[in-house]
Order: C-alpha cells, then structure tokens, then sequence
C-alpha cells in the first residue's frame, strides 16, 4: 500500500483553529496525535497530519519519534511517509 500525501482538497472540516489543536496536542506521555495516528495505523489521520505539517520529529517522554513506532510495528508505507516528509532517521531514543 502506498500513502499518498496530497494537498489538502476544499471541505467542509475542523476549523483552523481546531486542525491546530490536534496537530500539536500531546498526552500525558507526551505522545502527539501523530504518535496516536501512527501506533494504530490510522491512515486517514495520520495523512491530515502530514498535510497539517505536524512536527514528524516529536519526541514522546521516552525519545521515541512517531517513525520509531512505525519502525518497532514493521509499517513500512508509514515509516517511508514520515521519511518522504523529512523525518529524522538519525533520531535516537532515551
């Protein structure tokens, strides 16, 4: 399967101001939605947050990147998205 990151096409959506709020939410683990996105392999989330220009390089409370996940889970279409959108392939963990 490849995940095709396209521009954003017009709809009826989150406002700006909500799109904003997900894309930089963490949880108490200090984990992103794209963090979420990628641990469960929510395709259609984790496409509107690559769109978002969510940060690809969080780290969560333990220095994982949402491409370690997607590493450790073996999705590989996930983890090439994150390198086509500039991931750090150099970022290590705690």
């Amino acid at each position: 399967m490849q995940i095709q990151v396209r521009p954003p096409a017009p709809r009826n959506g989150p406002s700006p101001s909500v799109q904003s709020s997900l894309v930089y939410y963490r949880d108490e683990k200090r984990q992103s939605v794209l963090h979420w996105a990628t641990r469960y392999k929510e395709l259609g989330a984790f496409e509107f947050l690559l769109r978002s220009d969510s940060a690809v390089d969080q780290k969560d409370n333990k220095g994982a990147t949402a491409l370690h996940l997607a590493c450790e889970a073996d999705y590989i279409d996930i983890a090439r998205a994150l390198v086509e959108n500039v991931a750090n392939i150099e970022a290590t963990d705690n």
